[in-house]
């Protein structure tokens, strides 16, 4: 795809509404960035406006700037902080203090050659979040070449937290990981891509972003589409075209 093509492409993608609207719903409060290439081909990650603030959007007309800020290169992918913050007005403001909630998430990685190993890991998850009495409070992305998994952070007490939401977070992931090991060690063990084997990791840290809901992927041409958790034995890769996507529209 060539320089003019590409942001085109990209331009015409995000500026449809409930992609706009997506990506709003799940970056709300979090620290946002963007990444684009530029005009020799080299990968930009932006993640400040000119005066070094955070990137943030409150709403589907902040995707509108930000693409019109970036403008120069091609827009590829909005991503989104794990962590929600209290507030987002600058620098000072991505202190670890002022975290007020961190989404616990799962990383299923793969080869597209073996989507149905990706989501039989994350049918595991599922069914062990089921296990702890969580049933409608997670939603699956799919990221490209995988799948992250995300609990809702609302379906956690408050009280929790209080203390320290990065660690509770990561806490989480690291318990349901450990409690399903030897299920998905044995589900590794078929994965035979040469390139690409399936593996999962607790990536819970204060740097971690996740791709935001229909945004493109960095390098192939799909969306990250939202699964629902009933209907992942459904889902394939045509969901993910670009031309002609589907998604789950009530994850959240």
């Amino acid at each position: 795809m060539n320089e003019g093509a590409g942001i085109e492409f990209s331009f015409k993608h995000y500026l449809r509404e409930d992609v706009a609207s997506e990506i709003t719903k799940f970056c709300r409060g979090r620290w946002v960035a963007l990444e684009s290439v530029s005009r020799r081909g080299r990968r930009i990650f932006h993640r400040y406006w000119d005066n070094e603030r955070p990137l943030t959007i409150s709403s589907p007309a902040d995707v509108k700037r930000i693409l019109n800020r970036f403008k120069y290169s091609v827009p590829r992918t909005f991503y989104a902080s794990a962590n929600i913050y209290r507030r987002l007005g600058g620098k000072e403001d991505l202190r670890r203090d002022n975290i007020l909630y961190s989404t616990p998430s799962w990383d299923i990685d793969g080869s597209l050659n073996e989507v149905d190993l990706i989501k039989e890991a994350a049918q595991i998850l599922i069914e062990e979040l089921r296990r702890h009495g969580v049933e409608r409070s997670f939603y699956l992305i799919w990221s490209g070449r995988g799948i992250h998994l995300h609990l809702n952070e609302r379906a956690i007490s408050d009280k929790f937290w209080e203390t320290d939401p990065l660690r509770i977070s990561f806490s989480i992931v690291e318990y349901v990981l450990r409690e399903v090991r030897d299920d998905l060690m044995k589900l590794c063990e078929r994965s035979k891509d040469p390139e690409r084997r399936l593996k999962l990791e607790n990536i819970m840290d204060v740097q971690r972003v996740f791709t935001a809901p229909l945004s493109l992927h960095r390098e192939l041409d799909l969306v990250a589409v939202t699964i629902d958790p009933e209907k992942l034995d459904e889902f394939d890769l045509s969901w993910a075209d670009p031309r002609n996507f589907r998604y789950w529209r009530d994850w959240d």
